[in-house]
C-alpha cells in the first residue's frame, strides 16, 4: 500500500511540475486577461502544491538525495544566509517586508529544485517538463508578437513576464531546444514549421532588447555548433553568410525602419555611459565594503539603496532614490557578494564549477544518442544561466529555478 502510494504520488508531483514549468513563463496571465494583480499567481499556487505533495510522500517515503554532494555549496549560500541575516536583524537597522517577501519567494523556488532532486522522475520526464516549459514560452512569444507587430504597440515588453531580460532567456531555451530537436521535423511541412518557430522566436527576441540576451544566444549557438554533424555545420555556415551578406548591404537599416526593433537600435545607439549597471556595480562594492564582505542579509539591499547610491548621478538611480524605490544588483555574482557576503559567492563559484565538471563527465560516458543530446542541451542551458548572471539578478525568478533545476538533474 506504502509503495503504491509513492508511485502514485511521484507521477502527481511529475504532472504538477509539468504545468509548474508550462506557467513560469506566463505568471501575468491573470494580470493581463482578468485585470487580477495577486501574489498568488498560477505558478506559485502550483509551487505551493508541489511542495504540499512532497511533503506528504516523505511521510511515506524517504530516499537519499543522490546529489546531495553536488549540491551542498548551493544550500550553503541560503544556510550561510539564514545565518548573517538574523545577526543583523539583532545589531542593524533592518526591514523585515523585504526580508519576508524575498524569503518566501526564494523559499518557494528552492523547495521546487529540492523536490526535482528527491522525486524520483526519468530523464525523459526531465525532457517533458521542458518540453512544457517551451510551449509555455511560445504562447508569449506570440503574444509579444501580437501586440507589438499586429497591434502595432511598439514598445519593449516583456508579454506574460514581468521583465524583457526574462523573456530573452526564455527565448534562448527554446530556440536552443529547436536546434536539438531539429531530428523530430522530418518532411518538408514540419520542416517549415521548424523554420516558421524559429524565425517568430527570432523576431521576438530582436523586439526583447536584451543585450546580455544577445550575448547568451550568440555564445550558446556557437557552442551548439561543435554538436552538430558536418552537414549541419555546413548549411548553418551558408545560411548565416547569407543573412550577414543582406545585413551588410543595406538590411540592417531596412530592419531598422521596419519599427523600433530594440535590440537593433540599443547596440547601435546605446552608450556604456547611460547605462545604469556601472554605477550600479559601483553602488553594490561600497555596500559589501560595508557589510566587511559578511553580507547585508536577506532583502536589505534594497533596504538600504538610498544609503548607497544618494549622490549617484545616473537619471535613473535619482528617480529612483527620490521616490523611495530601488534597483537589483543587476548581476548574480555582486547580488550573492552584497546579500550572503563573500561565502555565499565562493559557494555559488565552486557549486557551478562542481556541476559543470559532473555533466561534462556524464557526457562523456553516456552511449545513448538520445542522452547525449539531452546531456548537451542541459549544458548549455547551464551556460546560459552562467553567463546571463553576469549582467541579471536571478535568484527571485522562478525561470532561473526551474532550468537550473532541470538542466543539472543527473541522478535519476
Amino acid at each position: 500500500m506504502g509503495i503504491k502510494l509513492n508511485i502514485n504520488l511521484d507521477n502527481w508531483i511529475y504532472k504538477l511540475l509539468c504545468w509548474y514549468a508550462f506557467f513560469v513563463p506566463l505568471e501575468k496571465i491573470l494580470e493581463v486577461f482578468f485585470n487580477i494583480d495577486t501574489i498568488f499567481k498560477p505558478y506559485r499556487v502550483l509551487a505551493l502544491a508541489i511542495l504540499l505533495s512532497f511533503g506528504i510522500r516523505t511521510v511515506y517515503y524517504r530516499n537519499k538525495n543522490q546529489q546531495l554532494k553536488q549540491d551542498f555549496f548551493l544550500y550553503l549560500i541560503f544556510i550561510y544566509g539564514l545565518v548573517i541575516t538574523i545577526y543583523k536583524l539583532i545589531t542593524t537597522q533592518f526591514h523585515l517586508g523585504y526580508l519576508y517577501n524575498d524569503a518566501f519567494q526564494i523559499g518557494l523556488y528552492l523547495g521546487v529544485f529540492v523536490v526535482i532532486r528527491h522525486v524520483n522522475i526519468s530523464s525523459q520526464q526531465i525532457r517533458n517538463i521542458l518540453k512544457f516549459l517551451t510551449v509555455g514560452v511560445l504562447i508569449n512569444a506570440a503574444y509579444v508578437f501580437i501586440k507589438f507587430y499586429v497591434l502595432q504597440g511598439y514598445r519593449r515588453d516583456g508579454g506574460f513576464m514581468d521583465n524583457p531580460n526574462y523573456l530573452a532567456l526564455s527565448l534562448v531555451v527554446a530556440i536552443l531546444l529547436l536546434i536539438f530537436r531539429r531530428a523530430a521535423f522530418a518532411g518538408i511541412y514540419k520542416k517549415l514549421l521548424w523554420l516558421a518557430i524559429l524565425g517568430l522566436l527570432g523576431y521576438v527576441f530582436i523586439i526583447s532588447g536584451s543585450r546580455t540576451g544577445l550575448l547568451v544566444l550568440g555564445i550558446t549557438v556557437l557552442l551548439s555548433f561543435y554538436f552538430l554533424s558536418m552537414k549541419e555545420k555546413t548549411i548553418l555556415i551558408c545560411f548565416s553568410l547569407v543573412i550577414g551578406t543582406m545585413l551588410i548591404i543595406g538590411g540592417m537599416d531596412k530592419l531598422k525602419d521596419t519599427g523600433p526593433l530594440f535590440l537593433v537600435n540599443r547596440i547601435d545607439k546605446k552608450k556604456s555611459s547611460e547605462d545604469v549597471r556601472i554605477p550600479i556595480w559601483k553602488g553594490v562594492i561600497k555596500a559589501s565594503q560595508e557589510s566587511n564582505f559578511t553580507g547585508l542579509g536577506i532583502g536589505q539591499f534594497k533596504h538600504r539603496f538610498h544609503e548607497f547610491y544618494y549622490e549617484e548621478n545616473n537619471d535613473l538611480i535619482k528617480r529612483m532614490v527620490k521616490r523611495g524605490y530601488f534597483l537589483s544588483p543587476h548581476s548574480d555574482y555582486l547580488a550573492l557578494l552584497v546579500v550572503y557576503g563573500i561565502i555565499g559567492l565562493l559557494s555559488y563559484l565552486i557549486f557551478l564549477i562542481l556541476t559543470s565538471k559532473h555533466i561534462l563527465e556524464r557526457l562523456r560516458k553516456v552511449n545513448s544518442n538520445g542522452e547525449k543530446t539531452h546531456l548537451q542541451y542541459c549544458f548549455l542551458i547551464f551556460i546560459s544561466l552562467i553567463l546571463f548572471g553576469i549582467t541579471a539578478e536571478n535568484f527571485n525568478h522562478p525561470l532561473y529555478w526551474i532550468l537550473l533545476s532541470t538542466s543539472t538533474k543527473l541522478q535519476f
